[in-house]
This record gives C-alpha cells, sequence and structure tokens, in this order.
C-alpha cells in the first residue's frame, strides 16, 4: 500500500487559514505539492472524529 500524499496536520492548517471555502477541490489549487483533491478526500474518510487534534 502506498503512503498517504497529505496528512491531517496539512489540511487542519489549510483549513483554519481558509477564509471562506472549504472544500477539497479549493485545497488543491492552493497547496504547492501535485496531489489531487480525491487524496483529501480519502484523508477524510479515513480519520475518525477527534476534538484534541484540533
Amino acid at each position: 500500500m502506498n503512503p498517504p500524499k497529505c496528512q491531517a496536520k496539512d489540511y487542519i492548517q489549510w483549513f483554519i487559514a481558509s477564509p471562506k471555502v472549504a472544500s477539497c477541490t479549493e485545497v488543491t489549487r492552493s497547496t504547492t505539492g501535485p496531489i489531487a483533491h480525491d487524496a483529501y478526500t480519502r484523508l477524510l474518510g479515513q480519520l475518525e472524529p477527534n476534538p484534541e487534534v484540533l
């Protein structure tokens, strides 16, 4: 199995910094690396809800 291309910490930092629009497609537009929006969608599906992380 391949390692994930994005980490929860990266998404959370982007989510906090995003002014209005919060979508996986928008995160892909604003990142510097070649990460598809599906990678973020898969990440969100794998994460268990944990308010302590935020």
